[in-house]
């Protein structure tokens, strides 16, 4: 929020709490003189001179002086680990300000107001003893100025609060950011050794056209990561693009014996998911599901939008395992997942032998809103 957009908002803000306060004070004032009616046998109540004088003597002040206190409470804020001195200030500035302000009313009585004989005997800064306690201003200078001191100082703990949330957000998304440079690394130089040695094959077997092609599909794969090294948020579609990539990389290696199914709703297509999610997940499949499985085996790959989640289903009928165990792809992608989403996402493995593995994710979709957020 600019500053000309705050300054209307904290002076409508002042104004209710202050007007507040007036209620309460004419609120006192009513109960004085309906005890005054309940107690006393000739009371004779009066309201409007009361009232009158409380608000351009009492309330009406507190506008100027309530500044003050917001600009004591932004220069020394209250702290749980430094309070004590904020406190010692706010406690002289109070004591200040009744002072002034029980002379300022003393004076301006004294001069200007309908004194009784007896009352003009006095001096003027005499007066300020009467209205201080007789007439109960002590009283309302210690509300008005709490009110107005913890109202500002909760405002400021609002602020450090919002700021300390903001703080863990990009700690969160830089930690999130090194963990997927971090997974790159991992996965670009074993991709590329697997890679050359299936165009090593295609060379053996004077295939140069098939190993051609498979060159030029590996500099497309690498010059997507590449293109993508900062972006932590991409399309599903993208993701799927890339998995595209390196499937047909793997068929040179694995020719016929490598059979893809691809599934995705139209809904599920442009739905933004963490960079380099599938990737892991469709090598691990590739080469310790199909690769130590001889024969055909299939490799599916469904991603669909239930409601505000999106369900991203990878299975293989390659070798499984009784015992599976995680390499570091799949717990990074696991680790990564837990960083984001917390606990609100699904991460499951499900491996048999020679029946093959099947990994499940389910996660919340993004509002555009939080999007946003994560950008900046």
């Amino acid at each position: 929020m600019s500053t000309t957009d705050s300054r209307p908002a904290t002076f409508r803000h002042l104004a209710f709490i202050l007007g507040c306060i007036w209620i309460g004070m004419v609120l006192t004032l009513l109960l004085r003189q309906l005890s005054g009616l309940l107690t006393e046998r000739d009371f004779t109540p009066e309201l409007v001179a009361p009232i009158r004088f409380i608000t351009l003597h009492f309330w009406l002040p507190w506008f100027a002086i309530a500044p003050l206190v917001a600009a004591l409470a932004k220069r020394l804020p209250i702290r749980p680990e430094r309070w004590i001195w904020p406190l010692c200030a706010n406690l002289l500035l109070f004591l200040a300000v009744s002072v002034v302000h029980s002379l300022g009313v003393s004076y301006t009585y004294h001069y200007f107001g309908d004194l009784t004989p007896a009352m003009a005997t006095y001096a003027p800064w005499q007066h300020s003893g009467h209205f201080m306690f007789g007439n109960n201003m002590f009283l309302f200078e210690v509300i008005t100025y709490a009110v107005l001191a913890a109202n500002f100082n909760m405002g400021n703990f609002h602020q450090i609060v919002r700021r300390q949330e903001l703080d863990a957000i990009r700690l969160r998304e830089t930690l999130a950011e090194l963990r997927l440079q971090t997974l790159r690394m991992q996965i670009n130089p074993h991709f590329l050794f697997n890679s050359l040695n299936a165009v090593a094959v295609l060379v053996h077997k004077n295939e140069p056209e098939r190993a051609v092609e498979t060159i030029n599909r590996i500099a497309s794969f690498f010059r997507r990561t590449l293109d993508d090294t900062s972006d932590q948020w991409v399309p599903l579609q993208r993701e799927l693009e890339m998995a595209a990539e390196y499937l047909a990389i793997a068929r040179v290696r694995y020719g016929d014996r490598l059979n893809v199914i691809q599934e995705c709703e139209p809904g599920a297509q442009t739905v933004q998911v963490p960079a380099m999610l599938l990737q892991p997940l469709i090598e691990n499949a590739v080469i310790h599901g199909i690769g130590e499985k001889p024969g055909p085996c299939t490799l599916a790959v469904r991603c669909r939008r239930a409601r505000d989640r999106l369900e991203i289903d990878i299975s293989d009928d390659g070798a499984g395992a009784a015992h599976f165990r995680e390499g570091t792809g799949l717990t990074n992608v696991r680790l990564r997942l837990q960083q984001i989403y917390g606990d609100d996402h699904m991460f499951d493995i499900q491996s048999r032998p020679n029946l093959g593995t099947r990994v499940m994710i389910a996660f919340p979709i993004p509002a555009r809103s939080a999007m946003r957020a994560l950008a900046t």
